[in-house]
């Protein structure tokens, strides 16, 4: 009976749990490295997307060359830089116009809000919603790198 005790009482041995303790610290170790570097490639694409959302932004660019108003429709023309502009709003005397006005890319009959690089659109809206005729409007034209503001008067 006692050499059953002394057996038991032994426990494992030194050599064994070393092993199963530098088993366990590297399966621990492993787990938190790989989730660490998976993290870290995430964020990084993140970041790289950002950088490319916000230097596409920051490339458009768009001038306004002429605007004035003829009878009830308020003429502009822009030029677009290097990069697509995509234009967002229009905002006549500081109310949104985008519903009552339509873009149109001189040279071609192509309708869009997205205007190529190098390119002249011709933007034309009705102002005969408001009451009385203008003679003087505030243009403000929103696209996806900034504004630019205008005043438009009659011809």
């Amino acid at each position: 009976m006692s050499r059953v005790r002394t057996v038991l009482s032994r426990g494992v041995s030194p050599y064994v749990s070393t092993i199963i303790l530098t088993l366990i610290v590297l399966g621990v170790g492993s787990y938190m490295l790989v989730s660490a570097l998976s993290r870290f490639q995430a964020e990084t694409q993140n970041l790289r997307r950002e950088a490319q959302r916000l230097e596409y932004e920051a490339r458009q660019a768009l001038s306004v060359v002429a605007s004035f108003i003829n009878d009830t429709e308020l003429a502009i023309y822009v030029a677009t830089g290097d990069w697509p502009t995509k234009i967002l709003g229009i905002y006549v005397n500081d109310t949104l116009f985008m519903d009552r006005c339509s873009c149109t890319i001189v040279g071609s009959d192509e309708v869009s809000w997205s205007v190529p690089p190098y390119a002249l659109a011709y933007i034309s809206c009705d102002l005969s919603t408001i009451s009385s005729s203008p003679t003087f409007v505030d243009v403000k034209i929103v696209y996806e790198g900034g504004e630019v503001v205008t005043h438009a008067s009659r011809i």
